[in-house]
């Protein structure tokens, strides 16, 4: 398939939330040409949408590393939200924690502290100190969260 044809059809399997559909397009197109972070993003989404968490993960680190190539690291963090956020929730703590201080370390270098992904960034703290029996801390976690998107619009 032509790079023309495979972009027309991840669109259209994109615009159906034809998962599947959309990880064999991209996964093939992928393997000819290294995808743009946007794709690796869709690609990641699609995988996880569709069981292959293992592969998710993966194209989510690259997709984080492609942005961060790229300087945008607003766009890198947000990728370690979606990819710490399959890590906990599959109880991989260790790694989800270590890719969260990594995001903390990102965001403080970057001086970005109100941006929608700094949330994003607490709001997932929030989530592991409520899931380790610390509802203290993930109340006090999530308040902020709250406040450090104010005057921003969420994004996904």
């Amino acid at each position: 398939m032509n790079p023309a044809a495979e972009s027309r059809s991840a669109g259209e399997a994109w615009s159906r939330r034809a998962w599947g559909d959309l990880f064999a397009i991209l996964s093939e197109a992928d393997r000819h040409q290294p995808l743009d972070p946007d794709d690796l993003e869709r690609l990641a989404l699609a995988a996880h949408l569709t069981g292959r968490d293992p592969e998710s993960d993966d194209l989510w680190t690259r997709a984080h590393h492609a942005w961060l190539t790229r300087g945008d690291v607003p766009r890198a963090v947000r990728c370690v939200f979606w990819l710490g956020l399959n890590l906990a929730l599959g109880g991989k703590w260790a790694r989800s924690a270590g890719w969260m201080a990594r995001a903390r370390r990102l965001l403080d270098d970057a001086a970005q502290p109100d941006c929608v992904e700094e949330g994003y960034h607490l709001a997932l703290t929030g989530l592991q100190s409520y899931l380790a029996g610390d509802a203290e801390n993930a109340r006090a976690v999530s308040e902020r969260a709250l406040r450090s998107r104010r005057g921003s619009r969420i994004r996904t």
